[in-house]
């Protein structure tokens, strides 16, 4: 039997991960609905590979303070990032914590807020 090509097992691994995370980050479940903060979605630019790229930008993300939740879609070079309730984000404070490492936020939009 014949190994599949690595270009395969790259493409099947980046779908597990993406898949893993868009899965952990469904599963959130708030005890109390008041708790839930801002959501933020943006398009990432220079991602070139999902299996090192797309998790230093979702590690990147996830350090900034006041983040929730940060998952990263390396397809469709999108990230979503759920704020802790009562915090804010902006596109420098993405930028900036990617540390110069070649991704940008090109496109940047709150598509959720606090219910209080």
């Amino acid at each position: 039997m014949e190994r599949p090509p690595t270009s395969i097992i790259a493409r099947f691994l980046s779908i597990a991960l993406v898949a893993a995370a868009l899965g952990a980050a469904h599963a959130y479940t708030p005890q109390d609905s008041t708790e839930i903060g801002a959501l933020y979605v943006m398009t990432v630019e220079g991602m070139t590979c999902a299996v090192s790229c797309a998790p230093t930008v979702q590690k990147a993300l996830s350090a900034i303070p006041g983040v929730r939740s940060a998952v990263v879609d390396f397809n469709r070079t999108q990230a979503v990032v759920r704020m802790k309730q009562g915090q804010a984000l902006t596109a420098e404070e993405c930028d900036a914590s990617f540390n110069n490492a070649g991704y940008f936020v090109s496109d940047f939009r709150l598509k959720g807020s606090d219910p209080s």
